[in-house]
Formats: C-alpha cells, structure tokens, sequence
C-alpha cells in the first residue's frame, strides 16, 4: 500500500474536494521529493500542468530560482518541521502562501505536502489600505493649517509644508533647532509662553497668537489649539499643535470648506469600510458617519447605520470582543482584530477591523475605524481545517484530529479524575472483501459501516477512522462496564451491516474492538492508551475474532 494514500484519504476524493475550493492546491510529495499527486487548481493556472508533474522532482518542474527557494524549505519538511512562506506566481501576476508539512505515517516521515492558497486579492487589500493611509497623509500635506510639534526643550520635530511657509523656513532649518532660534523674541517669547502653560495644565489649550508671515511680511492672527504629546508610559515628552490663520475670515471659511470637502472624498472613495462614531460618558458608542464601502459591506445605505450602536450590527457571539477592542482603544492600547458583522440578510461578515481614538473640536471622544472584509478568507480556512480534519471517505474524524481529541480527553482526565474508554477497532476479513470485490465495494462497505457505527454512538462520543479497516472511538465519562456494553453493540453493528455483493460475488466483515480505560493520575499516557488498546485489540482477534477484549492491567479479559 503505498503510504501516503491513508494519510491524505485518496488521490480522487481529495482532488474533488479541493476543486470545489478556488485558488487552493495540494502537492503531495515522497521523501525523494517527487510528485506524488497534484490537487486544486491554483498552480495549474499560473503555468503548473498536472499531467507533466506527476512523477517528476520539484527540481525537475520547477525554473531554477524557484527551486532554490523551495528545497531547503521541503527538506526542513521532510525532516518533520512545517514552514509557511510566501511566493509569486511563474507569470508574476499572482501571489501564493505555501506550507510546507510533513507526512508521517507510523511514527515516520513519509514524504511531504505543500499547500498553496493564492492571497492575491488579500495582497491587493493591503496594498489598497496602503494607499488610503497615504490619501490621509497627503491630506495633512497639504493642510492649510500649520500642524507642528516641539519637545519639552522647545526644539522642533515635526513641522508641516504650511508651518515652514509662515516661518520662511525650510524642513531641514527648523528640525531639531529651537524655537527661539528660529522666531524673532518678540513673537517667540509668547509663544513658548503658551507652550508653558499646556505642559504645566497637561491639558489641551486654545489660544490666539500673532506670527509674523515670512512670505507676506504681515504679522498674521491664528488660532492655535496645543497639546501635550504623551509616551507609552504617560510621561509628557513634547506639545503638538495646530495653528489657524484666522486672520481673513472668509478665505478661512474657503480653505475650511475645501479642506472638509478633501477630507469627505478621501472618506467617501476609501476601498476600505470606516466609521466614525461617538463615544457617550456611560461607555456606549454612536456611528455618526460611515462611508459607502462599510454601508455596502453589510448590504445597507450609510444613512441606516447612523445613529446605531455596536450591538445592533455586531453579531452577538462577538460582542464580548468588541468590549474588550473599546477598552483597550479607550485605554490607548493596540486594538486591532476581527469582528463578525451583521449582514442585512442575515448572514455573518468577518472583516479585520482597527480602530483608534481621536477627539472632536470639543473635546467628545471619536473612535474612527477601518474594516476590511475578509468573509471570503476564513471561508476557505474553515473548509481546509475540514479538509483536514475529516476523513475523505467516511466523513468521520481524520487520525490527526482523533489525536488531538484524545490528548484532550486525557487532561480533563488528568484534571478532574472522570473515568473515559478508548476503543480500538479492526475490521476481519476486510483484505478479503478488497481481494475479492474490488476496492470501490471496499470504500462503499467502508462507508457503510462508517454510518453504522455513528449511529449507535452519542453527540459526545469521538468516532475517527485512523487507517485503511481500522476505526478508534472514545467514550466520556464511560467507565469500563458501559464501555464494554458499547463494544458489543458496535460488534454487532458491524456484524449486520457488514457483509456486501458485487458481481454476483458476496463477503462480508466482522469486526474486533480493544478496549482500554481513560482514568487515573498524571501517570495518563496518550501513547501508552495507544499501545493497550492495540493489545487489547490483538487479543481479540486472536481469540477468534469477532469479539470485544478489555485491557486489565497487566493482561487483557477477552469477552464476547
């Protein structure tokens, strides 16, 4: 039997699967690294013909540069790591994001898969958020406010185009010189003033200041608003500020009307969805303006979701998450992560949100969000997690989840002493049925008994099938006696489901089931409940099939 067919559940039943799945595609590869089978279609369109790999070395499909890229990774596979990477497609127009995983079979590598999903569209989404950041950065370049920012020392360290330009001054003469060095004393003595006064406060201040416009030679009245610039560890390091020329009422009532106009386009013709809502003094927080991509994206006009709280379009089961987001956003925390939205028709839209927290002209707390949709993205995850979590043929739990069932199954053991069976069951005879039938009458008996076997089992009891005829089972809080009775149920599961006709041709199975006892101490052993459960197994078969044996101790109790 060739011993990567077990492992992954058959060549055809897993490349129907991933068909089903767009932009994902499996290779399966033997410790020589030679192509074992191809699933999926995402490298077939990028350049990778199917029927030309098969068999052949990834060196030998692969351009050279490629492959020197891919072989130190696959050996680190093949050596039992797993290693995701990403990578371009051969004509460049698509971006993919492989694993490397190995395939162990027996407790030994037997060869490797590589998986890669194309992240294309989820690239693009970066690269648009990309762009919506610079669209804002832009903004603030072209502000016709002075927007600047000085440490405690007075010198500066951020000045924008509009600041340099009222100071006839370039970027590099104002960066890191004081302000007294920089702005006759006249007009730098109250200023620093001013700058006292918000360091001093803590506090964000107001005031009306004159400054004299180097590219006019007018002393110029703004308005500037001053705060202080805090550290991770609240400490004031600096104050920022921003400074308005009011001086021409109605040219600023121009430049504001322009400004807010920029502003709402770049809110307006963001790719990404973003929100602005207020935050009340009880904690509860109000949109008060949302753009058309987060409207669309929950399948709604913007002017339904004004007025609305998180409750009402979060889904429920996240509201919990969305709590401790506010919290940590209103504490100056990072506070980025996925939420599920409420969709106008009903269904769930997971999208990667990042809020943050600003403040409006009068002090209100703002919390501004951007969320990208990523609906489709976790769709595919959840069918590849099923991918691997199910056995192909039978729909029941794969061997790699069986094991991760019993590794918990052990410590609620191990933590709250409740008594649990493990099962262990091999089909007799079912070599013959393969030999005699052919192995499609095999995979439908297989099947068959598959559902046989579930149906007398309960929602809480774990049913994989961990090998070509072998089937293990665990039963919570079951102790040796119940688990016996469920054994001798599944005995006679298999024994009336399990003969099948083809051909005019007829054979059947019987089945034999080790059983051994999920309790005690820390001593609990996943390996060890392994091996006593094989013996248990071995034992019934040897004392004539068709039976249940009860791992005791040091020796096993056959009974029928």
């Amino acid at each position: 039997m060739d011993p990567l067919s077990p492992q992954l559940g058959g060549d055809d039943t897993l490349h129907s699967a991933l068909a089903s799945i767009p932009d994902v595609s499996v290779i399966v590869l033997d410790t020589e690294m030679r192509i074992h089978a191809l699933h999926g279609t995402a490298l077939q369109r990028h350049g990778y013909v199917h029927d030309r790999m098969i068999g052949q070395t990834l060196r030998q499909v692969m351009p050279l540069e490629v492959w020197r890229r891919l072989e130190p990774l696959c050996l680190q596979a093949l050596a039992g790591e797993t290693i995701t990477f990403q990578q371009a497609s051969l004509d460049g127009k698509a971006v993919y994001e492989s694993t490397f995983s190995p395939v162990v079979r027996d407790g030994s590598v037997a060869g490797a898969t590589m998986t890669s999903r194309d992240i294309t569209a989820q690239k693009a989404a970066e690269a648009e958020l990309a762009k919506a950041s610079g669209r804002l950065q832009a903004i603030l370049d072209h502000s016709p406010m002075a927007i600047y920012m000085r440490d405690t020392d007075q010198r500066w360290i951020v000045a924008n185009p509009e600041t340099c330009g009222i100071l006839g001054k370039t970027t590099e003469q104002l960066l890191g010189n004081r302000l007294s060095d920089t702005v006759p004393p006249e007009i730098s003595a109250h200023l620093a003033e001013h700058d006292r006064q918000v360091l001093t406060s803590g506090d964000d201040m107001s005031f009306d200041e004159n400054v004299p416009d180097a590219r006019t030679g007018e002393v110029r009245h703004v308005w500037s608003l001053k705060f202080p610039v805090r550290d991770a560890e609240d400490r004031i390091v600096g104050i920022g500020g921003v400074s308005l020329d009011v001086t021409d009422r109605e040219r600023v009532a121009r430049e504001l009307a322009a400004a807010r106009s920029l502003f709402e386009t770049a809110f307006s013709s963001a790719p990404v969805g973003m929100v602005v809502s207020r935050v009340h003094d009880d904690g509860s927080v109000e949109v008060i303006q949302c753009n058309p991509a987060f409207a669309a994206m929950l399948g709604r006009e913007p002017s339904e979701l004004l007025g609305k709280v998180g409750p009402v379009i979060v889904h429920p089961d996240d509201l919990s998450i969305r709590r401790r987001m506010l919290d940590n956003v209103l504490a100056g925390r990072p506070a980025s992560g996925e939420l599920r939205f409420k969709h106008s028709d009903g269904h769930d839209i997971c999208a990667l949100t990042a809020p943050s927290l600003t403040h409006g002209p009068d002090g209100e707390r703002l919390i501004v969000m951007q969320a990208v949709d990523i609906s489709e993205r976790k769709r595919l995850e959840i069918q590849l997690q099923e991918i691997a979590d199910r056995d192909a043929l039978t729909g029941l739990f794969s061997r790699r989840r069986f094991q991760e069932e019993l590794e918990r199954e052990v410590s609620r053991a191990r933590r709250h002493g409740r008594p649990g069976a493990l099962l262990l069951l091999d089909l007799d005879g079912f070599k013959q049925v393969n030999d005699t039938l052919g192995h499609a009458a095999g995979d439908e008996l297989l099947t068959r008994i598959g559902e046989a076997l579930r149906s007398i089992l309960r929602d809480s009891d774990v049913l994989a099938r961990i090998g070509g005829d072998e089937f293990a089972l665990i039963l919570p809080d079951t102790d040796v006696a119940a688990a016996r009775v469920v054994g001798d149920k599944l005995v006679e599961a298999v024994r009336a489901s399990g003969s099948i006709s083809a051909g005019g041709r007829s054979a059947g199975v019987t089945v034999s089931v080790g059983i051994t006892p999920v309790s005690g101490g820390p001593e609990l052993d996943v390996a060890k409940l392994l091996i006593e459960s094989d013996l248990a197994m071995y034992h019934a078969k040897e004392s004539g099939k068709n039976r249940v044996a009860v791992y005791a101790g040091a020796g096993v109790v056959a009974t029928s």
